[in-house]
């Protein structure tokens, strides 16, 4: 595939990174499914057979092992940091592990397809002037006249029904479902939030009564901009006088020269559960495909540790918890959160910045033709899944005369993958212009970079991973204890196969070869960290 993507020229747009990708390829390798061969002859003119394989350490390794019953009940299954064994006693790589990291080099070689790629809708928030700042208040607000927006945003709470999450709608009064209240204005000795007398306690809501003012445009930031919303009046921690009503206050969280805070009304009973707004629906996909949207799993994804702090692990997902929603034009969801300024959805996912071609399940690569594959039934082919012909047993351990007690180390914060860095993860034809980034709006334009692969790292010291800042080392719930190997331990190995092509061989054989040439040029990647 052409290379659209151009790097940084300006010094103060560079960006670093412990990974960088190997683009796509123009167009995928398939293979008629009829020309691949039996699975119960052994073909003469194929070929069948073993490799006896070693594998050295390069830099320190850890691959963490298998929990019992008893440690996964003590809730710090993190901190159990004995190196993965098939015995109990000697370390190995398990076989599985192998297999997946030779089959993702096998796809890259051979130009298969790009599999094993989220659909789920990255989200963001900018509240800056730039483009993107600018696409999102368009989702936020609608803009009445200039300098005057009125919120699109609603407010409800967070019910499960028939095992599902839904929102049900906050109370309409006078076109708002929520009002704004001044902090200094929040009465003492407020309850605690729960739907109903038996409701569970929500962590970050106080019930309180209050006397919503109209919904008008009111003037913020000293009169510069003019947005529309309602003033709570009066309020109290009692109702006390029938000019008041029940209400949830939310407090979300700490922010510098924050001085309101938003009140839900409380829950619209005439609006039935089968109303209620689910956060998993059906639409139909840029390619014309029915999918799944799944907003539970993409909210997941992306709660923050202030988040879970704030809200509890789970974030919004908590039965009664008041939340702000957005709707598609459609009228479904198109997300929720614990504030009016939420992270929002891109319209594509990173599936979805993909052409069609290069991901289409219909086709057999040859990734798929050697190592297997499991696709989802069609009519013509209800059980659509073909078994593998390489086979990779767990690799044992060759040194373990020469095995060094290893005392267990705290390493530095390893991050999961952020898709949501757009500037990494899709092509940047004008990397220069921050008003010119492609962003997961701009499906058709522009692809995703390619396969991510980590750069290689010399055999650094354990010295050099642990975490030596006792500060961060208080953050305990970031950190995790682990075991490593140190480098020069050798493993071995059995890649057994059946019925290969020359190409198919030949393929298998390139990253074999590729990755055990003496000038480190090339390594393999595995365990934590990828080392």
């Amino acid at each position: 595939m052409a290379n659209r993507h151009t790097n940084p020229t300006y010094n103060d747009r560079e960006a670093l990174a412990p990974y960088n990708f190997v683009r796509l390829p123009d167009a995928v390798r398939t293979l008629p499914e009829a020309a691949l061969p039996r699975h119960d002859v052994i073909d003469p003119a194929r070929h069948s057979g073993l490799f006896e394989c070693e594998l050295t350490t390069c830099s320190p390794l850890y691959i963490r092992g298998m929990l019992d019953a008893a440690q996964v009940g003590t809730g710090d299954a993190k901190n159990q940091s004995d190196f993965f064994s098939i015995d109990g006693k000697h370390p190995a790589i398990p076989g599985s592990s192998l297999r997946g990291l030779i089959r993702g080099l096998v796809e890259i070689v051979s130009h298969s397809k790009m599999s094993w790629v989220t659909n789920n809708k990255q989200v963001y928030r900018a509240v800056d002037t730039t483009t993107l700042g600018e696409r999102f208040r368009n989702q936020i607000m609608h803009t009445q006249a200039k300098n005057m927006y009125i919120p699109k945003v609603r407010a409800g709470y967070i019910r499960q029904y028939k095992g599902e999450w839904y929102v049900q709608p906050a109370k309409d009064i006078g076109g708002t479902s929520f009002a704004r209240i001044h902090m200094g204005s929040i009465p003492d000795g407020l309850a605690p939030w729960k739907l109903g007398e038996d409701g569970k306690e929500i962590k970050n809501a106080r019930t309180i009564y209050i006397q919503p003012g109209p919904y008008q445009f009111q003037e913020v930031r000293g009169g510069f901009l003019q947005i529309k919303f309602a003033r709570v009046l009066r309020s109290n921690a009692k109702k006390e006088d029938r000019g008041l009503q029940e209400a949830a206050l939310i407090y979300s969280g700490r922010m510098l020269s924050k001085r309101i805070e938003a009140v839900v009304y409380a829950p619209d009973k005439d609006v039935l559960p089968e109303k209620w707004y689910a956060l998993k629906y059906s639409v139909t996909s840029i390619d014309g495909n029915e999918s799944e949207v799944d907003l539970e799993q993409a909210y997941r994804d992306q709660i923050s540790d202030d988040q879970a702090a704030l809200l509890g692990n789970n974030g919004v997902l908590s039965e009664g918890q008041p939340v702000f929603y957005l709707q598609r034009e459609d009228g479904k969801l198109a997300f929720v959160g614990h504030t009016m300024m939420m992270r929002l959805p891109y319209q594509y996912s990173p599936l979805e910045m993909i052409p069609m071609t290069l991901r289409d399940e219909n086709q057999v690569d040859l990734a798929d033709a050697v190592f297997g594959y499991v696709k989802a039934p069609t009519d013509n082919n209800p059980v659509n899944a073909r078994a593998g012909r390489v086979y990779f047993s767990d690799a044992r351990c060759l040194d373990l005369d020469q095995l060094l007690p290893t005392e267990g180390i705290t390493p530095s914060t390893l991050s999961t993958p952020k898709p949501t860095t757009f500037q990494h993860y899709l092509e940047q034809p004008v990397s220069d212009d921050p008003t010119q980034l492609k962003t997961y709006d701009d499906a058709g334009t522009i692809s995703v970079r390619g396969h991510k692969q980590y750069w290689h790292k010399d055999d650094i010291k354990l010295s050099q991973i642990a975490e030596r800042d006792p500060y961060k080392l208080k953050h305990a719930t970031q950190y995790t204890r682990i075991k490593p190997l140190r480098s020069g331990v050798r493993f071995g190995f059995t890649l057994r196969f059946d019925n290969l092509s020359d190409i198919e061989l030949g393929a298998l054989l390139w990253v074999l070869n590729v990755c055990g040439q003496d000038n480190n040029a090339y390594r393999l990647k595995l365990g934590m960290g990828k080392p």
